[in-house]
């Protein structure tokens, strides 16, 4: 087992660490290391160390590189595979190649190519307090990595072989309704008859004509999605699901006696915050990053409720901070809507959310 990394300033290995391009430098960003060296040894360039994303000195943000992009799929997949051999020997996956046209190939998709001008989208049908599932599916209809995994036949539906497979039925989602009926100017609905069907005979809760909770309809789909494409739950799953939706939640609890940190990591497919109860008896709005500013604000402990691992000290309080490790591809939030006391009763507060949000200061 390789030794976890650590700033080679201060020794922490939570401070979201970064490795210099240009030396063999490791520090970290939360203690300002990795700024100060790029400034003093005039370099430029610095890795994360987690999430491999090339960090500018001078531009002082986050920059693309597609050979960096490249070499980064490359190994990812090369370590995947080798971890799948020790993990599940005997499963055979399919292989996949990078394929690039040719300059006929090119010139064939050139010369045939037709884009189609904005005419709308097509509606999907409300079968019976169906908005809940319909919300949903147009939210994965416009999410660009699993339209891409389904129009390029990762999951062909008239392949497979399982009997009320959720994967063929987005398939037919995307095949039938995305491309040439979402964008092809027809104004009747569609109808994900199919999808809802297999969705009642595997989630029994879900079954019948009842208003469900959008969330709720939402995890389910992706735990049923996941089972249907055969992944794996090794924490190295590399499924559609995990590889858009997954990321890693990290909890801090440190003794306010003898400061040990201990660290728990935990996977998630999406945030759950709450809405201010200030802002909703003014009648105010939230905005979303004040409710991530609430969730990663630490908060403290009675001693009742924390035992230190380290000193054994039963009297000293704690605090608790949340962060997000590792982000995922697609990040999705859930609100907490809804509130029990006497009674359930709904928040129906305004949130706002900005067109672009730095995540930077949310993360460990």
């Amino acid at each position: 087992k390789l030794p976890r990394p650590y700033c080679l300033t201060c020794f922490n290995p939570l401070g979201r660490l970064y490795a210099c391009i240009h030396c063999v430098y490791l520090g970290c960003w939360r203690g300002g290391h990795i700024q100060a060296h790029l400034a003093q040894r005039d370099h430029i360039f610095a890795v994360d160390f987690e999430r491999c994303l090339v960090h500018c000195r001078l531009c002082n943000d986050f920059i693309y590189s597609h050979e960096l992009d490249k070499a980064y799929a490359v190994e990812s997949r090369r370590v995947h595979d080798m971890l799948m051999q020790v993990y599940e020997p005997g499963l055979k996956r399919a292989r996949y190649v990078d394929w690039r046209p040719s300059e006929e190939e090119a010139g064939n998709i050139r010369a045939r190519t037709r884009v189609q001008p904005c005419s709308g989208l097509r509606g999907l049908r409300n079968m019976g307090n169906t908005c809940f599932m319909n919300v949903v599916l147009q939210s994965f209809a416009h999410n660009p990595l699993l339209r891409s995994f389904f129009l390029s036949d990762r999951h062909p539906r008239h392949e497979c072989k399982r009997d009320a497979c959720l994967s063929c039925e987005l398939d037919r989602l995307f095949s039938e309704a995305s491309l040439p009926l979402l964008y092809s100017g027809r104004k009747e609905p569609f109808a994900p008859n199919n999808l809802m069907q297999v969705m009642w005979r595997a989630s029994t809760e879900l079954a019948g004509y009842a208003q469900q909770d959008a969330h709720e309809f939402f995890i389910s789909t992706l735990n049923l999605l996941h089972s249907s494409l055969e992944g794996n739950s090794s924490g190295n799953c590399r499924c559609v699901v995990h590889t858009t939706f997954a990321g890693e939640l990290q909890s801090d609890v440190t003794c306010l006696g003898c400061g040990n940190v201990t660290t728990v990591v935990d996977p998630m497919l999406d945030i759950s915050l709450d809405l201010n109860s200030v802002a909703r008896t003014n009648n105010d709005t939230n905005s979303l990053v004040d409710c991530l500013e609430r969730y990663t604000r630490a908060e403290k402990l009675d001693a009742s409720e924390y035992t230190c691992g380290k000193c054994g000290s039963t009297t000293e309080a704690a605090t608790k901070q949340m962060s997000i490790r590792r982000l995922a591809p697609v990040l999705s939030f859930q609100f907490k809507r809804f509130e029990h006391s006497i009674g359930a009763s709904k928040i129906e507060t305004h949130i706002r959310f900005p067109e672009t949000l730095d995540m930077t200061k949310f993360t460990s």
